[in-house]
């Protein structure tokens, strides 16, 4: 015999209220200052990514030499998009996660993070396959060296 679930007035009304309260929060007018608070940590972390990849730059060159400092200057795009797709992916995966957790579905988190983490594997062993079977030779080239 299947079993019933009830729903109690209550609890509709209060699903009704918090949905309502979350569509208002983000359709209300931002203010200039609620936009900065809003953005300026993903803006420091870009910024504190940049200061690593300019300092470490000048430590290759002055301890390495200039053809060190070639070398990693020709890798810095691809670090870049692997910067940008970790970025991204974080990003878009603690969204859904937050929301899935904010809801209180734990296993629908779960199930989100391990997504997220499985792709992050597929699009590892992809990016090895290619340095495989193109060789390093190829993507230097591909690079610009």
């Amino acid at each position: 015999m299947p079993s019933e679930v009830t729903v109690t007035f209550r609890e509709t009304v209060t699903y009704v209220k918090r949905s309502f309260i979350m569509e208002n929060r983000f359709a209300q007018h931002w203010t200039v200052t609620e936009f900065i608070k809003f953005i300026l940590p993903s803006i420091m972390s870009l910024i504190t990514i940049s200061l690593y990849m300019m300092v470490d730059a000048v430590f290759v060159s002055r301890f390495a030499g200039p053809l060190a400092l070639a070398a990693v200057n020709i890798i810095m795009p691809l670090f870049s998009l692997g910067i940008g797709i970790a970025i991204m992916v974080a990003a878009g995966s603690s969204a859904i996660i937050g929301i899935e957790l904010g809801e209180g579905n734990k296993d629908a988190a779960n199930r989100h993070f391990s997504l997220v983490f499985c792709f992050l594997l597929v699009i590892m062993i992809f990016f090895l396959l290619g340095v495989q079977t193109g060789g390093i030779k190829t993507i230097a080239r591909l690079l610009g060296a």
